[in-house]
């Protein structure tokens, strides 16, 4: 009798201890579980991270590219008003040189009748040739 006690209480306790041990598998596995979720959704939001800064990146691409040819525009109609001014610029002095000299030459055929400014160049250009 004694013997079939001592047998009950120690297979009583091996139950205890592999009860305690698969409680003790199951929440291990547990942990795992969810520590596995997660790094699962850790990885997710890095993906949408990620994703996220890529777009992002190639917004400011397209607006980087955007910007420089609206600069490259912006120069390109600097240029054409410089080049306009200038030419404006020309036609002016070319015109205030012409009424110049239409001023003198009014001015030197009142005092000398017979006088234009081709003739004098004919003159100058002949006088320097024949030197």
């Amino acid at each position: 009798m004694v013997t079939v006690y001592f047998t009950t209480v120690t297979v009583y306790f091996t139950m205890v201890t592999v009860y305690f041990t698969t409680v003790t598998v199951y929440f291990t596995t547990v942990t795992v579980y969810f520590t596995m979720v997660t790094v699962y959704f850790t990885m997710v939001t890095l993906y949408f991270t990620t994703v996220t800064v890529y777009f992002t990146t190639v917004t400011l691409y397209f607006t980087t590219v955007k910007v420089y040819f609206t600069m490259v525009n912006a120069l390109r109609t600097l240029n054409n008003i410089l080049l306009t001014v200038s030419h404006l610029n020309k036609l002016y002095i070319f015109a205030t040189s012409q009424l110049f000299l239409k001023y003198h030459e009014t001015l030197l055929r009142h005092s000398h009748p017979g006088f234009s400014y081709d003739r004098m160049l004919f003159y100058l250009i002949l006088s320097k040739e024949t030197k």
